[in-house]
Parts: C-alpha cells; structure tokens; sequence
C-alpha cells in the first residue's frame, strides 16, 4: 500500500507543479508576486532551509522538499480559500485530466477535494505509523487508483498491475477464513 500511494502522492505533486509552473511561466512559481501569502510563506521556508545545506537549490528541490499536506492545500483542502478556488478554476484543474467536472461546478470540485483529503488522511496514518488492519483496505487502495486515474489512465493502469495489495488482502482474508490469525 505505501508503494502505490507513495507514487499516486508524487504524481499529484508533479501535476500541480507542471500547471503552476505552465500558468505563472516560471518553475520557482511561488515566487510569482500575489499568490497565496500562506503558500508562498512555506514554499520560501523550505527553499531557506534547503539553501542551508546544498549549494545551489533548484524548484525541483524544493518541489520535492514540500509535504503532501501542501499540495493538498494548493488544491483547496479541507480549508479550501477562495484563492485556491481561484487557482483550481484558472489552471489546476488541468493537473487531472479525468476529472469530468468543469472548473467552475462547485459540487464536483468538493466531491474531488473528498478524495484528495481522505487520500491526505491516510498518508498520514500510514506515514506514522497508526494502526490500519481494521480500515477497508480495499477501499482505501481503489481510492488511490481513482485519483491516479484523474491523473492519467496510464498511471492508473500501471499501479495497478504493481500493486501487491488486492494479493495480501486475499491471502489475509484466507488465513481469517482459515483460523491462522485474528482481528
């Protein structure tokens, strides 16, 4: 499981930055005056704290230096502001393809920011390494695959085909059946 949301959590990262970096012409994006204070405020922290230590820090450093949190709330988050909105409707939309919606249709942008949150929840659940053999695992993995798909269908396709999770749920439900463990 932490294999294919590593790669769905990486691939939403590089889609949102490709369109900001299209839309503002710029790789460093952040730091195109008038975006979100919020935003830029943390994308410059992590560029500082970067210059700390390497000798030339570049927008892919910093790209990847920053928290799945962060891009979750680039696209809106739970606490989605009215500039994220904004941004969703002039350009993010366009780092998921599959998404049917149109950027304005506010109904379909929540039931996106569902996904991308319950998607951020469990990230952090497994990242500290909270229990999850009670969740629906199955579901948690399709709900990952969905997102990946709204990225490309390729994506979806591949994480599929390398994900391991459908065969250790199987055989965990098969050593319940069997009496071999418990929960």
């Amino acid at each position: 499981m932490v294999k294919v949301r590593g790669f769905a959590c990486v691939a939403i990262r590089n889609a949102v930055h490709g369109v900001l970096a299209e839309h503002f012409d710029r790789a460093d994006w952040w730091n195109t005056p008038g975006l979100d204070a919020r935003a830029v405020s943390t994308a410059r922290d992590e560029e500082d704290k970067l210059a700390a230590r390497l000798p030339k820090v570049t927008a892919d450093d910093v790209v990847a230096a920053l928290s799945f949190g962060f891009w979750s709330s680039m696209l809106g988050g739970p606490k989605g502001a009215l500039e994220q909105n904004l941004y969703w409707q002039r350009c993010l939309h366009r780092a998921f393809p599959g998404w049917t919606h149109r950027p304005n249709d506010a109904r379909g942008r929540k039931a996106f920011l569902r996904r991308i949150e319950l998607l951020r929840k469990f990230r952090n659940r497994v990242a500290h390494h909270e229990p999850i053999h009670a969740r629906d695992l199955r579901k948690d993995h399709d709900r990952i695959l969905d997102v990946a798909a709204l990225i490309h269908p390729d994506l979806a396709s591949f994480l599929r085909g390398h994900s391991r999770v459908p065969d250790v749920l199987a055989r965990r439900t098969a050593a319940v059946e069997d009496g071999v463990c418990q929960f």
